[in-house]
């Protein structure tokens, strides 16, 4: 019995083994997208409660529906801008083999694409800071930087 009809049921649908669905946002002017499974939720930016002695890219704390999630501004972290405007990004990270929630702090949020992970580019080597860039893919002419959130080294 063979499973064709099925397998190309799966690629037409974008189930194909070499294809992630990421979400993509912007970031100081640049595309970047992660695993959209890690996705929580998206929410508009609000006031946080801040956390005294935390690092300076640290927004503070929010109560998501009796949690208490950090929140964590990559702008600050990444780039040094400090701005009051953008999207809060709950997410869900691996931290020393635990599952964390967390938000991040993005300049807006673009869309939901399908990358071919077979033509993911390396990244340049840069910074010790910038770990967690898995590569880049092209999408729609456009350059997307893929990254991996359990790396991005926030708490």
């Amino acid at each position: 019995m063979s499973n064709q009809p099925q397998q190309q049921k799966k690629e037409k649908e974008g189930y194909m083994s070499n294809k992630l669905q990421i979400l993509t946002f912007l970031l100081n002017g640049e595309v970047y997208g992660f695993d959209i499974m890690r996705v929580q939720e998206i929410k508009d930016l609000e006031p946080c409660t801040p956390i005294p002695n935390s690092p300076d890219y640290t927004r503070g704390v929010m109560n998501l529906r009796g949690s208490v999630v950090p929140v964590f501004d990559l702008r600050r972290r990444y780039f040094g801008i400090d701005l009051n405007e953008g999207v809060t990004i709950v997410i869900r990270v691996n931290v020393d083999g635990k599952e964390k929630t967390i938000g991040i702090v993005v300049d807006a949020v673009s869309n939901t694409e399908f990358a071919d992970i077979d033509q993911l580019q390396s990244a340049p080597k840069g910074r010790p800071t910038d770990a967690f860039v898995l590569g880049l893919v092209s999408m729609d002419n456009m350059m997307v930087i893929l990254i991996n959130v359990d790396k991005m080294e926030l708490i």
